[in-house]
């Protein structure tokens, strides 16, 4: 079956309508796009093709002080599994929370994405790169609180 515009505007609204009714989905501050919430089983389960996207994203620990750089194809599975200790570099940090992230079309992307922001040798320019990123239109705001 083809997608063709009108439908993946479907899809979007029922993923932003989703966002805004889960729990799950709490603290992040960008609804429009597809996938990492939970929803998207529903459409590998159904007729719509599933597009698979990756994500760059930013954790701030309070307790440390820290900023965490990594890349996923699940947000919020990866952020339970950060806050939950089941990774071993963040696991001192808990709890941690989102303060960016950007939706990337390729696992490659994302990589070197992450690298870049990984590169960065001060807090200073990690905070940089997320308010001009912002101001260009590219990633969404996690955390309003930090």
């Amino acid at each position: 079956m083809v997608v063709g515009a009108d439908e993946m505007k479907i899809i979007d609204l029922h993923f932003i309508e989703h966002a805004r009714n889960s729990d799950e989905t709490e603290g992040f501050g960008c609804f429009g796009i597809r996938s990492p919430f939970t929803a998207q089983t529903r459409i590998r389960k159904g007729d719509l093709p599933f597009f698979m996207s990756f994500f760059v994203y930013i954790l701030y620990s309070e307790r440390l002080d820290r900023y965490y750089t990594g890349q996923t194809n699940d947000l919020v599975s990866r952020l339970k599994r950060h806050n939950h200790g089941s990774e071993q570099y963040t696991a001192k940090g808990i709890p941690w929370r989102i303060v960016y992230f950007q939706k990337s079309e390729t696992r490659a992307n994302a990589m070197k994405l992450e690298r870049k922001i990984k590169n960065f040798k001060s807090v200073h320019r990690i905070l940089e790169f997320i308010e001009k990123e912002l101001a260009e239109g590219r990633g969404c705001r996690g955390d309003e609180n930090h």
